[in-house]
């Protein structure tokens, strides 16, 4: 700082011009900067640093010698004090009338470079100061060191004894087999103050001092001995349960120490360590009681003593019995899991978590599942949604409304929603959210790990929709069965893709070249995409709800080459099978219901009237392909469909040929062909194998039956009423089962039999129905806790409703069913108050407002179920209705006979589009994957929709912004399905005679 005050002295003056004022850098105390480069060499944290400077700090202050000689120096150095030492601080004020006033500090400069042996003889202001510098008094130098190296030597004499008396009292009672516990290799004042401490005892002669070290010595040995003992005899009791159930296994600590992997050496080898374990232990215990006799009068008490020395040993060891109870829970933890995962059972491991997440089902989808994934990845997340729907945008409006794809109007929305986008996918979650969706995906991986680990896998099962975890060698032995029981499989030795491929094109070119054959349409719609398209796969899925869990083949057949063939041709001929044989025909089980309950109106059930129900064993597999066809075309022609959309009978046999015998497959990477039947899985096989039944139950059991008589089936499912014997009834069955030898019935017969999810009974002469449940089905539904939209619950809940009322004939049936339904959706963690709101709602739309509880039923008598029930039975299900709608279709006449041209909607999805109702010509669809913490993303598009385009001419448009969900718990856990793509196909070059026509169609 300059000075240039006119009222300050002249001497100053000149001590300002002749030596400026410098701040010298304060290095503090130098003692307190080694002390602390010395911990942190340590590896000691600041603030235990910090602790200990002040202890230091507050032992100087309270050492009067240090002061004394510290003061001394200072009083010698203040002797020699000059002018020129002086240098002057100012500090600028304001006085009353404004003026600014100087207040003048002096502080001395030190005469050498130590800071601590300066001190001013006034206070400076803002100025810092060690501890050093608080001192007063100091004796001579030379007084000074010759104290401090007496003081040394002192200290070191003591160190040197402590370490002698240590290593006499360790050489007397040590063992080479015990460890020495971290406590007891602490400096001797610090653990001799610890025992004073936890003892409540001076400890001051030294006798008494080593006598309680030896003890506790002996104690911590005695300790650790017990504890060895006690992990080395639980190893060999579990390891002997194992060993009687041929399945021993041992630790990795005992393979290690044992250095084989022999189980019975392993065992050798335990019982071996134990014996010298209980040596040594007794050798402990004979050292302390002859300890014991050399107890000193000045102690507490032997036996209170013994006490604290055992309590004390107990809790500084504490972490080694956290360490070996961790040792045998991970032992048991393998055992048991090695147990549960030989016995196979849906319990794949020990790990409840694991086991949650499975019984969650594979309708779960985990929540929130793009918040745990990196930034980059949610970056391309949002790259992919905003180009969905760009393109879902420009496609509506230049169909629709004839609109460029360039203009720049796109270019504002696109910009718009990638902030948005970028908004809602980069926010934070909370961290309970956060922590539940990392922990459900690592989950996830840990049931990948050992499903690979331990060669299983996971399948859903084919009726109760959940999972069923399976040994990969039992797996592949069902299979092997099964290909060998049904024989409709042959191995191929190469890749037949190409092939197929050339065929089903070549076939295509054919049938269009010719007049008459295939319409342009038609043509487009079944060629297959050579890009795409792949050889199809196999996998089995389990049945657990009957005896020996069989397995039923699936066929994957949406991208193989035939499958648009396959498409286009259930869509045509199943309608007409629907109208032509809707009176032997059952939809489901309401439609079943309707037609007893006629039955039993027209007077024909008796109390004698039974019910038969009878299956078709593995029907898609046992079909003979070319009777089958040959079916085909007799229903054909019984119902005069000589055309069928421009199509004749001939070019019909043809298409549905190809597709029932060109049937290739992979399977764990070999080639099959299917020789007897048809894939399930292709859309068509389902409608030939209804029409190869209609040839079959018009030729045997329709014959047989009276005319009043209920004759139903369900693809495979029969079911029928019978007023005569059963002795008859059975002779029946039995040539039922002899008239084909590819149909072989499994029957029941009685007066109460279940049939699909209907429970029906005669109850002399009173009909009975109920909604049945198989005894091996799962309480299972879509889990509250699935990242779903928050309609889907409630939509199960409604249909739950509708079907009990719909399947119960008494309102005792309707309140069991009732409970039941609330017992199923509070297993899948449904809440109560939810549940109860959902019924409340439910039952309020049908005009019941009574007081409702979670305990008595909100209906409370026959005649209100009565009202419910004849207001919801008349109505059609929507099975019924989807039925009754490709009814409908097929009665329409859809050939023009002068234009040749058909008049029905193409599957072309752009073509479709235009022709589609008008109340959705008017209609923008948009959709996002969902996620609960996406929801918002639904009032954004909306939003950026309505100010991009709000004075535009589409403004009037009406934008529904729909969504998708993410991969399913069943997509996830599935693993092993799907073959290669490798193994799908190979490059495919067509040839000159199977290119694709050009021309325009």
């Amino acid at each position: 700082m300059n000075l240039n005050d006119t009222n300050i002295t002249s001497d100053i003056q000149l001590v300002q011009e002749l030596q400026p004022i410098m701040k010298k850098k304060c290095h503090g105390n130098r003692s307190d900067q080694r002390f602390r480069q010395s911990c942190r060499k340590r590896n000691m944290d600041e603030t235990t640093i910090t602790q200990l400077i002040e202890q230091r700090r507050n032992d100087r202050k309270r050492n009067p010698t240090d002061q004394a000689a510290n003061s001394t120096d200072i009083n010698k150095q203040n002797m020699h004090t000059k002018i020129s030492d002086i240098s002057m601080g100012h500090e600028q004020s304001l006085d009353k009338n404004g003026n600014q006033s100087r207040i003048i500090t002096t502080t001395i400069k030190k005469p050498n470079k130590r800071k601590r042996d300066a001190i001013p003889n006034e206070k400076p202001y803002n100025v810092a100061k060690s501890s050093s510098q608080l001192s007063f008094f100091q004796t001579s130098i030379k007084k000074k060191k010759k104290n401090n190296k007496k003081q040394k030597k002192n200290n070191n004499n003591n160190k040197k004894k402590s370490r002698i008396w240590r290593s006499k009292i360790k050489k007397t009672i040590k063992n080479r087999n015990h460890r020495q516990s971290a406590y007891l290799k602490v400096s001797w004042n610090t653990l001799m103050n610890n025992l004073k401490i936890h003892l409540k005892s001076p400890l001051k002669k030294r006798n008494e001092q080593k006598f309680v070290y030896a003890r506790l010595y002996l104690f911590d040995e005695e300790f650790t001995l017990d504890l060895d003992q006690y992990l080395w005899q639980s190893y060999l009791d579990l390891g002997s349960q194992q060993q009687q159930q041929q399945s021993e296994v041992w630790p990795s600590e005992v393979y290690r120490m044992a250095k084989t992997n022999e189980p019975d050496l392993c065992k050798q080898y335990v019982v071996e360590y134990l014996n010298e374990i209980k040596i040594h232990l007794d050798l402990c215990r004979i050292k302390l009681n002859t300890q014991a006799q050399s107890w000193i009068s000045t102690l507490p008490s032997l036996e209170i003593l013994d006490d604290n020395l055992k309590q004390y040993v107990r809790l500084q060891n504490k972490h080694l019995s956290t360490i070996i109870d961790k040792q045998l829970a991970r032992y048991k933890n393998v055992l048991e899991e090695k147990k549960l995962l030989q016995q196979i059972s849906f319990y794949l491991t020990p790990n409840d978590q694991e086991h949650e997440n499975l019984c969650k089902g594979p309708n779960y989808i985990r929540m929130n599942q793009s918040a745990v994934v990196s930034y980059k990845k949610r970056k391309q997340l949002t790259k992919k949604e905003h180009d969905k729907i760009i393109k879902q945008l420009k496609d509506y409006l230049a169909i629709y409304h004839r609109i460029d794809r360039t203009l720049p109007i796109y270019d504002i929305f696109s910009e718009n929603l990638q902030q948005r986008l970028d908004l809602r996918y980069m926010a934070p979650l909370s961290m309970s959210s956060r922590i539940r969706a990392q922990r459900e995906k690592n989950i996830v991986r840990s049931i990948h790990r050992k499903l690979k680990k331990y060669k299983h896998l996971v399948r859903v099962t084919d009726k109760s929709g959940v999972f069923c975890v399976l040994r990969t060698q039992d797996h592949e032995q069902k299979a092997l069965e099964y290909r060998e029981k049904t024989k409709a499989y042959k191995e191929l030795s190469s890749n037949p893709f190409e092939a197929t491929l050339n065929k089903v094109i070549r076939l295509l070119n054919n049938l269009h070249a010719k007049q008459g054959k295939l319409r342009a349409w038609q043509y487009n719609e079944m060629r297959p995409n050579v890009k795409t398209c792949k050889l199809a796969y196999m996998y089995f899925n389990p049945k657990t709800h009957k005896d020996g869990t069989p397995f039923r083949p699936i066929m994957h057949t949406i991208d193989s080459p035939t499958s648009n063939i396959s498409r286009l041709l259930d869509r045509l001929i199943r309608p007409i099978f629907n109208e032509k044989t809707k009176h032997t025909s059952i939809i489901d089980g309401a439609h079943l219901i309707k037609r007893l309950r006629q039955y039993a109106n027209d007077g024909h059930l008796r109390p004698t009237t039974l019910f038969c129900t009878f299956d078709i064993n593995n029907l898609y597999t046992m079909l003979p392909q070319q009777q089958s066809l040959d079916i085909l075309v007799e229903f054909l022609q019984t119902h005069e469909k000589l055309h069928v959309q421009g199509m004749d009978i001939a070019t019909i046999r043809e298409l549905a040929r190809i597709v029932i015998e060109e049937n290739a497959f992979v399977y764990r990477n070999k080639y099959y062909q299917q020789i007897i039947g048809g894939a399930m899985g292709s859309q068509f096989t389902l409608t030939l194998a209804n029409i190869f039944m209609w040839k079959w139950e018009k030729e045997s059991i329709c014959k047989q039956l009276p005319s009043f008589e209920i004759y139903g089936r369900y693809i495979d499912d029969i079911f029928f009423t019978w007023n005569d014997s059963q002795e008859k009834l059975e002779e029946l069955l039995q040539k039922l089962n002899d008239h084909h030898p590819n149909i072989k019935l499994e029957y029941k017969i009685g007066q109460s039999l279940p049939f699909l999810d209907t429970l029906t009974s005669n109850n002399n002469g009173v009909l009975s129905t109920s909604v049945y449940h198989k005894p091996t089905s799962e309480p299972y539904v879509v889990p509250f806790e699935s990242d779903h939209p928050r309609h889907i619950f409630r939509n199960i809940i409604r249909a739950a409703l509708l079907r009990a009322i719909r399947y119960s004939s008494t309102f005792e049936a309707f309140n069991t069913e009732r409970r039941n339904i609330r017992l199923m959706l509070l297993f899948n963690r449904y809440p109560s108050t939810y549940i109860d709101g959902e019924f409340r709602t439910f039952f309020n739309q049908y005009g019941i407002y009574d007081s409702y509880s979670s305990i008595l039923p909100m209906i409370t008598d026959e005649s209100q179920f009565l009202a419910i029930y004849n207001r919801i039975a008349p109505t059609p299900t929507p099975r019924q209705s989807q039925v009754a709608l490709d009814i409908a279709s097929s009665q329409i006449e859809h050939f023009d006979q002068d234009n040749n041209q058909q008049n029905v909607l193409p599957m072309n999805p752009t073509v479709q589009k235009k022709e589609r109702n008008k109340k959705f010509n008017n209609a923008l669809f948009l959709h996002y994957t969902h996620e609960n913490r996406l929801r918002p993303l639904k009032r954004d598009i909306h939003e950026i929709y309505e100010s991009t385009f709000k004075h535009t001419s589409i403004s009037n448009v009406n934008l529904i912004v729909g969504y998708r969900n993410n991969p399913k718990s069943k997509t996830e856990q599935i693993r092993h399905k799907r073959p290669h793509a490798s193994y799908r196909r190979h490059d495919f070059k067509p040839s000159k005679y199977t290119q694709f026509e050009t021309r325009n169609l």
